[in-house]
């Protein structure tokens, strides 16, 4: 077996994906649904093209996501007064408590993470990890 950067990195990928798999089987949601969770914040009130852009949707695949949001009673959906074509979504209560539980596993699992990695080093990783996310993006 390897043993190089990109071999740890792929190993961490998994362990995360794995994580995060356990989370949506925990909550019964889809990938999409997570996501959706994830990139709107408490009392933050969203046009659908935003939130789609967040996800990296196109309008139409972010619409059936907030559908589906808005049916499980995560997302409440308002029209724009002055345009129909316009919407507006918010967490709902029920959305904010899912995403502060999802939350909340993410962070325990952060800390466990890093509880073995010295305070000073921290800064260091954190330095180098962008780094190497800089490189990947820009290629």
């Amino acid at each position: 077996m390897r043993t190089g950067f990109i071999d740890s990195a792929i190993l961490l990928k998994n362990s995360c994906l794995k994580m995060e798999e356990d989370i949506l089987n925990r909550f019964n949601i889809s990938p999409s649904e997570y996501k959706g969770l994830l990139v709107i914040d408490e009392g933050e009130i969203l046009s659908g093209k935003v939130y789609s852009a967040r996800m990296d949707l196109s309008i139409s695949r972010g619409s059936r996501i907030i559908e589906h949001l808005v049916k499980n009673g995560y997302l409440k959906h308002e029209d724009c007064s002055d345009d129909r074509r316009c919407n507006k979504v918010s967490l709902t209560a029920k959305g904010i408590k899912l995403r502060k539980e999802i939350y909340k596993l993410l962070d325990e699992c952060e800390e466990e993470l890093l509880s073995v990695i010295p305070e000073n080093e921290l800064v260091s990783l954190k330095s180098i990890i962008n780094k190497f996310t800089n490189i990947l993006n820009s290629k």
